[in-house]
């Protein structure tokens, strides 16, 4: 006698999704912008990245340095009421 017995486990679909956003805002040098993004599995950050746009040299600068500290500062946070003013 041979017995065989097959057990299907539901294939478990994973959804990451992706929200972008463009920010502007007054800095001492006039209006700038940066656009971010950001990567969310079940309601967790799992990646994030910004694009500075700032045209004036200083804004430039901080943007960079805000853009090189950001996931680390982000990633496995809750989107949920999700708020981010400065990081590093």
């Amino acid at each position: 006698t041979i017995v065989v017995s097959t057990t299907k486990k539901p294939i478990q679909k994973i959804v990451i999704r992706t929200q972008s956003k463009t920010v502007s805002y007054m800095s001492p040098a006039g209006k700038e912008s940066i656009t971010f993004s950001v990567r969310i599995k079940d309601g967790i950050i799992v990646g994030a990245t910004a694009t500075p746009k700032a045209t004036n040299q200083i804004s430039q600068s901080i943007q960079k340095s805000f853009v090189k500290n950001l996931s680390k500062s982000v990633v496995g946070k809750k989107i949920k009421n999700f708020d981010i003013s400065a990081v590093g």
